[in-house]
């Protein structure tokens, strides 16, 4: 889905490279290795979903033998999906569309995804270089309500029965619109979890220091000056004083909100 992309920050930097580490602390579970030499799968894994009153597996093309019922056996194509699904086999509220309609749907939600995404990032952009109260407050609502967007979307996907969508492209395409990231918060939180970015962009974007030979010459911004510094200056006092007094100006103030975005985070991967 097209959608306008702002210029990356350190902050950006930060949440993406925390978020791939949470998850794999909260969002992946690592399989036990002794389940898998459980006896009782036989060999197949826990993922086997074997149960005794359906039958087992037929030896031959190991396929369940009520194979006409469930399906075709399995789907082998690289989109992730398990080769024998059924986590929603019974999901009597699940709804089958065929793939015109699928498409068509998905064309539809794509077009105003774009539009809302697009609105979003350019409030978030407007915050991101004329940071302010008023800036942040619009940052903070128009944050909320794409939030409010992704998850109506979600509830409208999630009906849709997946494990019969053929087409590997429009399943991933449902896949990655029912994962919404922080959006899957509970408001209160989500609120809370967006004003921690925020603050952490305000602090970020507004400490200065004095500089190094100069007492008395102060409000060094990050950008331009020290930008500047550490890439010309060539006396290491002077970089190690920059880089130092800056970090206490911004790390310092960061670290007790970036833990608990932190803990914010693990809970949205765990909810997605």
């Amino acid at each position: 889905m097209a959608c306008v992309n702002r210029p990356k920050s350190f902050i950006d930097f930060w949440i993406k490279n925390t978020c791939a580490i949470l998850l794999l602390l909260a969002g992946v579970v690592h399989p036990d290795p002794q389940r898998y030499q459980d006896a009782s799968y036989n060999g197949r894994g826990p993922d086997a979903d074997y149960d005794g009153q359906y039958g087992g597996y037929d030896a031959q093309d190991n396929r369940r033998p009520e194979g006409q019922y469930f399906g075709d056996g399995g789907f082998d194509v690289p989109d992730g999906r398990r080769q024998y699904p059924g986590a929603r086999r019974f999901d009597e509220g699940a709804t089958r569309l065929s793939l015109q309609n699928l498409r068509s749907l998905l064309q539809h939600v794509d077009g105003l995804t774009s539009q809302e995404c697009t609105k979003n990032v350019l409030t978030q952009w407007d915050y991101e270089t004329n940071v302010g109260p008023a800036t942040q407050e619009r940052a903070t609502v128009s944050q909320l309500q794409y939030a409010s967007f992704q998850r109506a979307v979600k509830e409208m996907l999630a009906k849709v029965d997946r494990e019969h969508v053929q087409d590997p492209k429009l399943w991933r395409q449902v896949q990655f619109l029912t994962t919404i990231g922080p959006a899957a918060l509970p408001p209160h939180l989500l609120d809370r979890y967006n004003r921690l970015i925020n603050d952490m962009l305000t602090v970020y974007d507004t400490a200065t220091i004095c500089a190094y030979n100069d007492p008395f010459k102060c409000g060094l911004k990050l950008e331009p000056e020290l930008t500047v510094i550490m890439a010309r200056s060539r006396d290491w006092d002077e970089l190690q004083y920059v880089w130092t007094e800056w970090r206490r100006k911004s790390g310092q103030k960061i670290r007790d909100l970036y833990e608990q975005l932190v803990e914010l985070s693990n809970q949205a991967a765990k909810l997605n």
